[in-house]
């Protein structure tokens, strides 16, 4: 898991103040400095070498430091900070569709061969493997091809509403904003595809929506989406289309878990290609062409349904200023 900053928008200063509220400093000192570091024993603190960057013992507990530059004087203000988080409890399962298949080789899903996980296990039947849950393969040549530690579910109607309700991706996009959130009406496909492919995904929830009837997201070549060290959540919100919303071909891998609400197609002509890493979560159609393959990785899923923060609060009566004398 990446051991960064945990929350990046913690220290995030908003650039609008003036110069009379943020005059420059003087003495070619900073006017504000601020770090952040857990709430260990030996902090808070002002030996460096005491100060842990992450929350090393997981309670969602850091501190901020931070000193400031006010008339001749430095003041120092020491304040711990809660994150309040919300756990996206999305399902552990390969794919969820209302049909799905393809041409003559039909879709394959399989484990991912780097995943070292435990499978899930059906709490009624005991039955082990990762569920593929789908209404049939409807009017798709082919049916879903499973691989070993694969299970096929097939159910009457497709249960993408009880699993993804609207409130939950309201929640989504409201996580995504405001670097992941792309409205297709200011924001094209292909700036989705860039923003992807580029620094700052992996790692993050990305919400793309359209009003649009006819939508098509091309990707090809090989660059990857997201890393197995850092999956992403990818949104795609169609749900006025009437064409396949999603067209991927090339050899590149998608790291994380794609939620479709709309249709997906699949392109692939090599075989040894996984395109969708994680799993794939569709109200629609997903239909493979070629030899297009899902391979569930439980890892991804987990740490996506891991807490995403909202926003922070101050811990009561944490809060302590000190006024340090000019050097």
């Amino acid at each position: 898991m990446n051991r960064g900053n945990p929350w990046p928008s913690i220290l995030r200063i908003p650039s609008y103040f003036d110069e009379t509220e943020f005059r420059d400093p003087s003495a070619d000192r900073q006017f504000i400095y601020a770090i952040t570091y857990d709430d260990t024993p030996d902090n808070p603190t002002s030996v460096e070498a005491n100060r842990v960057p992450y929350d090393s013992n997981e309670n969602d507990v850091m501190w901020i430091d931070s000193e400031a530059l006010v008339d001749n004087a430095r003041h120092r203000i020491l304040v711990q900070v809660n994150r309040l988080a919300q756990p996206l409890d999305l399902p552990d399962i390969a794919l969820l569709a209302d049909t799905a298949g393809g041409n003559s080789h039909g879709l394959n899903v399989k484990v991912d061969s780097n995943y070292t996980g435990s499978l899930p296990v059906d709490p009624a039947t005991g039955e082990e493997g990762a569920a593929v849950r789908y209404t049939g393969r409807g009017s798709f040549n082919s049916d879903v091809n499973p691989g070993m530690g694969i299970r096929i579910v097939t159910e009457p109607t497709c249960s993408f509403d009880s699993v993804l309700p609207d409130w939950k991706l309201d929640l989504l996009k409201q996580m995504s904003q405001p670097n992941g959130y792309f409205d297709h009406a200011q924001r094209s496909t292909d700036e989705l595809v860039t923003y992807l492919r580029g620094d700052e995904a992996p790692g993050s929830i990305v919400y793309f929506e359209t009003q649009s009837s006819q939508i098509d997201i091309k990707a090809a070549g090989n660059e990857p989406m997201g890393t197995p060290e850092a999956p992403l959540v990818l949104v795609v919100d169609a749900r006025n289309a009437t064409s396949p919303v999603i067209d991927w071909s090339g050899t590149f891998p998608f790291h994380g878990v794609l939620i479709v609400v709309g249709d997906v197609l699949l392109r692939s002509h090599d075989p040894k290609v996984d395109h969708i890493i994680g799993c794939l979560l569709s109200d629609g159609d997903v239909e493979g062409v070629g030899t297009p393959t899902i391979a569930y990785n439980g890892d991804y899923i987990r740490w996506a349904n891991q807490k995403h923060t909202l926003s922070v609060a101050i811990v009561p009566n944490t809060w302590e200023e000190y006024t340090i004398p000019p050097q």
